[in-house]
């Protein structure tokens, strides 16, 4: 494999970024509907997928003032100085009665404070959510970490919080200091902002 240099480097980098988003697609079509992949397939979406994001990278946008809908980018944004933003994230596979969790704690500049990620035994995507705001909850007490802003994807893990109901343990932890749940929902090319204060 050749080493890639200067402005070759972010073309390799994309070139491998494209090929491992699709080997992970046909893995994930093997494993759950028991297809058989094929390399060659595979490498032709790739270098698909990489033409035409290089397309739309390159083209101007065109806007018409007819178009209603507005779109969005969903972008991570920063808390205010003093604060600390936590985006929790959690995968379920039911084959496995269990899945994974990940937190990630960053400042209001972007740096990286600390992060986890882990293999949980749980029997529902709510429970896997839950689990991982749990988990986080968890090392911001650790941390000594006061003022936090969780932000999920998961809707009705936010309006369960929300609620007051079920989850008693995350709730208990929620009332001992100020802080903020997001929700923001990634499949959609908008930003929903689903904001608690908790005191």
């Amino acid at each position: 494999m050749k080493v890639c240099t200067g402005t070759d480097y972010e073309l390799c980098i994309s070139k491998v970024g494209f090929l491992a988003w699709e080997v992970w697609k046909a893995r994930n079509q093997a494993v759950h509907q028991r297809s058989k992949p094929s390399p060659l397939i595979v490498i032709y979406k790739a270098k698909q997928m990489e033409t035409e994001f290089t397309k739309m990278a390159e083209e101007p946008a065109n806007c018409s003032v007819n178009n209603r809908r507005t779109v969005r980018r969903v972008t991570w944004r920063p808390p205010l100085p003093g604060w600390v933003k936590c985006n929790v994230d959690a995968a379920f596979l039911e084959v496995l009665s269990g899945g994974a969790t990940t937190a990630v704690f960053r400042d209001h500049v972007g740096n990286l404070l600390t992060a986890s990620n882990s293999k949980i035994a749980a029997t529902s995507p709510l429970a896997t959510e839950a689990l991982a705001v749990r988990e986080a909850l968890i090392i911001a007490k650790n941390f000594q970490l006061d003022r936090i802003i969780f932000e999920s994807d998961s809707l009705i893990l936010i309006q369960a919080l929300k609620s007051k109901a079920t989850i008693a343990e995350i709730q208990n932890w929620l009332r001992c200091k100020p802080q903020i749940i997001t929700n923001i929902l990634k499949k959609e090319k908008y930003m929903s902002l689903q904001l608690a204060n908790r005191s």
